[in-house]
């Protein structure tokens, strides 16, 4: 019974480490994919900004063609680009550049910003999931539930009494065939005293 008992309470303990152990590497798993996605936030970041710089480069060869294109127009007419019509339509075409420029970069900022929140926001996550894993134990995950099933076999040992309780055996209180220190009526005459199958008749 007490093998049995104590094989069950190992099984219990290699178990409990079992599954403490399975559970880290469930939390390892997390911690990575958080880790990954920073990184993949940091590369998005980058690309953003390299697509900001494409699109402003675009933006000012546009709009240096458009002018080029204006002043080729106004000279092939013959029109002064000194003051006039051609200078205004031309100071236009500049701040319709510098307004593209302006929203360009907006538009690049609230990106960074949403990225800076994601990545912070990952960064969170991380650390919860770390705190979460170094809370696990496996060791004393295991000798808890070791010493829960000792006290369980224990237990249920002794509600089938085993620690005391149940019938006695002839002669271990009082009876007719004597006991120790047991006291009887005789089928003879008088009284019964004694131990074990010994008779005095007094």
């Amino acid at each position: 019974m007490a093998a049995a008992g104590a094989f069950q309470s190992g099984f219990a303990r290699q178990g409990a480490e079992t599954a403490a152990l399975e559970e880290i590497t469930y939390y390892d798993s997390l911690i990575g994919a958080s880790m990954r996605n920073q990184t993949l936030t940091d590369l998005a970041g980058i690309n953003v900004e390299s697509e900001n710089i494409n699109n402003q480069n675009d933006n000012r060869l546009f709009f240096k063609h458009q002018i080029a294109s204006q002043q080729a127009g106004y000279a092939g007419r013959n029109v002064s680009l000194k003051n006039g019509e051609p200078i205004s339509i031309m100071r236009s075409t500049q701040v319709i550049e510098a307004f593209n420029r302006d929203r360009m970069n907006e538009n690049t900022a609230n990106k960074m910003f949403n990225l800076k929140m994601q990545k912070i926001n990952f960064q969170i996550e991380e650390s919860v999931l770390r705190e979460k894993r170094g809370r696990i134990d496996p060791f004393a995950r295991g000798q808890k539930a070791f010493m829960g099933s000792i006290l369980s076999t224990a237990g249920s040992v002794g509600s089938a009494g085993g620690f005391g309780g149940g019938t006695s055996p002839a002669g271990m209180g009082g009876g007719s065939t004597g006991g120790v220190g047991g006291v009887g009526n005789s089928p003879a005459t008088g009284y019964q005293v004694g131990a074990g199958n010994q008779t005095k008749f007094v």
